[in-house]
């Protein structure tokens, strides 16, 4: 049902198309439209010291944009695994980055193959909580994905912060920031007072 929503709304110049499922397959998987270049990964691991605070902040109003828009579908797509390795990144003539999320639907997916198996599970609740917490990458997971709860755009908020936090430092191996150190770094670096907040 989700995949095929995420076929049939999912059309925005932001997100890579789902052009075929293979749901029956062993593996089970989904076949996207080929895009040229690297993902925002590359991007980051490239810039050891972090982009500036304009740039990140232009990248993540961007994604913000393409992921808002999923989330306004009647009902709403949640991504649930957005990390960097999952939006692509291609340079354009004015410096800036051309933006596609790709993978939208994989943690629903994975969320309905938990349901069909656990019809057939011994232990019916123990397999669909591990398989729903199994549909995000930890370090961008929400605390409310990490306590197995349903799909929330909260999710996905959540995860552009940290990787918020990574196009600023440079490092794709922090989750969140802790403490109040990192905002007097972020400060010294050029983010103002609202960025921060």
């Amino acid at each position: 049902k989700i995949i095929s929503q995420v076929m049939r709304q999912g059309k925005h110049e932001g997100i890579v198309p789902l052009l075929h499922t293979y749901l029956s397959a062993d593996p089970p998987c989904l076949e996207y439209e080929y895009v040229e270049g690297g993902d925002l990964a590359g991007v980051i691991q490239g810039r050891h010291d972090g982009l500036t605070a304009p740039q990140a902040a232009h990248i993540i109003r961007r994604l913000a944009e393409i992921v808002g828009f999923a989330h306004r579908m009647n009902p709403p797509v949640v991504h649930r695994d957005l990390k960097p390795a999952n939006i692509l990144a291609a340079p354009e003539p004015d410096g800036k980055w051309r933006l596609r999320i790709t993978d939208f639907g994989i943690g629903g997916l994975a969320i309905q193959q938990a349901v069909a198996r656990s019809r057939d599970s011994s232990n019916h609740d123990e397999f669909l909580t591990a398989a729903v917490r199994g549909s995000y990458t930890p370090l961008y997971g929400s605390p409310q994905q990490m306590r197995g709860e349903d799909p929330d755009p909260r999710d996905d908020v959540y995860a552009l912060g940290v990787i918020w936090h990574q196009l600023l430092t440079g490092d794709l191996t922090t989750g969140r920031p802790r403490g109040e150190a990192w905002k007097k770094r972020l400060a010294d670096r050029g983010m103002t007072p609202a960025l921060l907040a």
